[in-house]
């Protein structure tokens, strides 16, 4: 759905020669600092960008001295396009501003669209979405005036992605509608313009309406021999759709055509996801292990596919039994999750939308083949130590993981977030730079990698330096701003060093797509993992038949005893059995829909009726916490 954006970015490193060398004198001065922007360009090309900065600071001084305003302009724009690829975005925010002054004067409408479309994609990143959409009417209104085509629906379709980070899908579709009719009157750009559509329909769920966008983007690249990569691109969204409908006959046979058709030629690319995701859908995990054998981990791979792929490996090892195998591969990838500075939103491709986060996919895993490792009688894994006392312990710190992990994903893909107003403006500015600057190399990384080795070595090396930076920064937070670093780089509190009393038992709930695990908490740790036999979809169900009722005044005499019962057994009976009533304090740590059931309520034994029925809150007294982090935290801080 970004295609369109860089299109922009690319258009102004294009035009900038021209503009800056039209009509100006032809003196020694002038020469030197059209050779210098020239060298910052090249520079630029190669993702050398501290170069690229030198060369245009001295170029935009010589066009200083000599006031030659359109020069001054193209470099402040190339050297804010400079800081924008570093993850400097106030340093980029500001250049493209003084350049566009200067374009607002000379009255070049179409450079001044250019910068302003700079300036919201820099807003953009900053997750400023409201900015963003302010600057990219505003280049609307100059490409309409300019009445050229194909700028106008490159805007409607920046202005309709942003839309959709906002919420606002009615006006996101009316955008996209918009630009793929200009598309058509073109006959150019329909292929984006239907992925786009594509795209924003599956984040919607309509998926029918998805595929029929799809596959009209695959019948054209078809017909019109586009590359290989661009095909395989497509078919994968097809792919995800047909996932997402779980029709997988349909998925297995597109597939399998298009091997035939010599579209898919091999599987050394994590791209080809979906057959993966087939696999393991469908039980065939030693399948899913042929194609991830011959997927080759290369440096250039970024973090986000390095998650996917060892997430993936785990998920095969797991299939096929092999528990040990696939804890030390899922916990790669939940290293990777917690990378120092690694932002929590993902990339949120179709693949994301429909199958979930890697990372908290990854939490989710981890902690239920760990939990199944010690249900089977294993104590201890080596790999695992710094985790707690054994493997009950690491299970439970995986489960309180995910819950972070969630909770985090859920702030940073909020429009808001979270502003961490109680830090002071110095340190918020600090770490917000620095962040700001791993997320840049992160997106940055394979691009860097295939287009300069020096340039790809230099950025390791920032990123390193920038880790120890954050990592200092984080542990002053943990210090002196603990709630902000709870929430912000949490770290779960191992079960055996929970501040419980000796009256409280803790009962934390972990749901995955096959069974789900109840994890018995008291002061002394985790005394057992029960596994709930039913997996997310029937729990939720189950949830939905109890909770209901009890929300819904209109259905409040539908409440049925035997589904609470029921509920009960699933979820509570094996962890209270031998908990003697009105002594001990039951605090329960929900997960999921869980969050939304009143346990209390849950009957403990039914009877004829409501009145002979003793419920849960009869028997022992329920409280809640959002995790066991937090409760920890909570205590610590009083």
């Amino acid at each position: 759905m970004k295609k369109r954006i860089i299109i922009f970015l690319i258009a102004l490193s294009v035009m900038a020669p021209l503009r800056l060398a039209q009509g100006l004198p032809k003196t020694e001065a002038v020469s030197e600092a059209f050779e210098l922007y020239q060298q910052g360009q090249e520079a630029s090309g190669f993702g050398m960008y501290e170069e690229a900065l030198s060369y245009f600071k001295k170029s935009l001084k010589i066009n200083r001295r000599l006031n030659i305003l359109c020069g001054i302009s193209a470099n402040l724009n190339e050297i804010g396009m400079a800081y924008d690829s570093l993850g400097q975005y106030d340093k980029a925010l500001s250049h493209y501003k003084e350049a566009l002054k200067i374009d607002r004067k000379l009255n070049i409408p179409r450079d001044i669209a250019i910068e302003l479309n700079n300036a919201a994609v820099t807003y953009e990143s900053l997750g400023q979405y409201d900015r963003a959409l302010k600057y990219h009417q505003e280049v609307l209104k100059i490409r309409r005036q300019l009445n050229i085509p194909r700028d106008i629906a490159q805007s409607l379709s920046n202005i309709a992605l942003v839309h959709v980070w906002l919420g606002q899908y009615d006006k996101a579709l009316s955008h996209y509608e918009e630009a793929l009719k200009i598309d058509r009157e073109l006959n150019q750009g329909i292929v984006i313009g239907l992925e786009d559509i594509g795209s924003f329909y599956g984040t919607l769920g309509q998926y029918d309406k998805a595929l029929a966008s799809y596959e009209e983007a695959l019948k054209i690249e078809r017909e019109q021999n586009f590359p290989p990569e661009s095909i395989n691109t497509t078919l994968n969204n097809v792919g995800f759709i047909y996932l997402a409908q779980k029709k997988y006959g349909e998925l297995e046979k597109r597939f399998l055509d298009a091997g035939k058709e010599g579209e898919k030629k091999d599987y050394k690319d994590i791209k080809n996801t979906p057959l993966i995701e087939f696999f393991l859908a469908t039980g065939r995990h030693g399948e899913a292990l042929k194609i991830l054998k011959k997927i080759t981990l290369g440096e250039n791979m970024d973090v986000f596919s390095r998650i996917q792929f060892h997430l993936q490996h785990g998920l095969a090892l797991r299939g096929n039994g092999m528990l040990e195998e696939a804890s030390s591969e899922l916990e790669k990838a939940v290293s990777l999750a917690e990378e120092p500075g690694r932002k929590a939103r993902e990339k949120t491709g179709l693949g994301e939308t429909i199958l979930g986060s890697s990372s908290i996919r990854a939490y989710r895993a981890l902690a239920a083949t760990l939990s199944e490792r010690t249900i089977r009688g294993e104590k201890t894994d080596e790999k695992f130590i710094s985790y707690g006392k054994d493997l009950a312990s690491n299970a439970f710190y995986f489960a309180e993981a995910t819950k972070a992990r969630t909770f985090l994903e859920a702030m940073a893909n909020s429009a808001k977030g979270y502003s961490g107003r109680e830090l002071p403006l110095k340190i918020r500015k600090e770490e917000g730079d620095i962040l700001n600057q791993l997320s840049a190399i992160e997106n940055r990384w394979e691009e860097t990698y295939l287009k300069n080795e020096e340039a790809f070595k230099r950025m390791v090396k920032r990123k390193e330096n920038l880790r120890k930076k954050l990592a200092s920064l984080v542990s002053i937070l943990r210090e002196k701003y603990p709630v902000y670093a709870a929430l912000n780089y949490p770290q779960p509190v191992l079960p055996e060093r929970l501040p419980l009393k000796d009256n409280e038992v803790l009962l934390e709930y972990a749901l995955g797509s096959d069974a789900g695990y109840i994890f018995k908490v008291s002061k002394a740790g985790v005394e057992k993992i029960i596994r709930i036999r039913e997996g997310k979809e029937e729990i939720e169900r189950q949830v939905s038949e109890v909770v209901l009722p009890l929300h819904d005044l209109n259905t409040k005499d539908n409440f049925s005893l035997t589904s609470g019962n029921k509920l009960y057994k699933l979820l509570l009976e094996e962890a209270l059995r031998g908990l003697p009533p009105d002594k001990d304090i039951i605090i329960i740590i929900p997960d999921g829909i869980l969050g939304l059931l009143p346990f209390e309520a849950l009957l403990a034994t039914p009877g004829k009726d409501v009145k002979d029925a003793v419920f849960v809150g009869d028997r022992w007294k329920i409280s809640y916490y959002q995790s066991a982090s937090v409760l920890a935290l909570n205590r610590t801080l009083k």
